[in-house]
């Protein structure tokens, strides 16, 4: 589940670059280095989401109200992404604030909220959410 998740994962994050010329072609006023910048504040949103409310997560609400959340801020952040880019007049600010922190959340909570649920199924094998966190970013880096 781990190497499943972390693929998942590395998809989402190193999978912007592929978007560089296609927004390029699109709005061309955006500044050329926007994606990285964006790419950059969406894994460090989604660093902290996960460090500091993961919990949270575990005392209040249910896994399927976080995980409904989670889908809600990361849809509502790419598709006011994708409305900027669209724009006549796009702006950096709004897309690093839509794409950059509005899906770091979300995917943050999601993935926050499926990490913890699985802890809780597997009492016996349980570590701090944190540790577990930085062991899986430490493979991704090494891999």
């Amino acid at each position: 589940a781990g190497a499943i998740s972390l693929t998942g994962y590395g998809v989402f994050v190193y999978g912007t670059s592929a978007l560089i010329v296609p927004i390029r072609e699109q709005a061309p006023s955006l500044s050329p280095s926007i994606v990285p910048y964006v790419a950059g504040l969406r894994s460090v949103t989604f660093a902290v989401t996960n460090l500091f409310f993961g919990q949270l997560m575990l005392r209040r609400g249910s896994p399927t109200q976080w995980v409904a959340s989670g889908c809600f801020v990361a849809a509502l952040g790419l598709v006011v992404a994708a409305m900027n880019v669209a724009s006549p007049q796009p702006s950096d600010a709004v897309l690093l604030l839509s794409w950059g922190v509005g899906t770091g959340l979300g995917s943050g909570l999601l993935y926050m909220s499926v990490f913890q649920t699985t802890l809780a199924w597997f009492p016996d094998r349980r570590r701090s959410p944190r540790t577990t966190y930085l062991t899986n970013c430490c493979i991704d880096v090494v891999a």
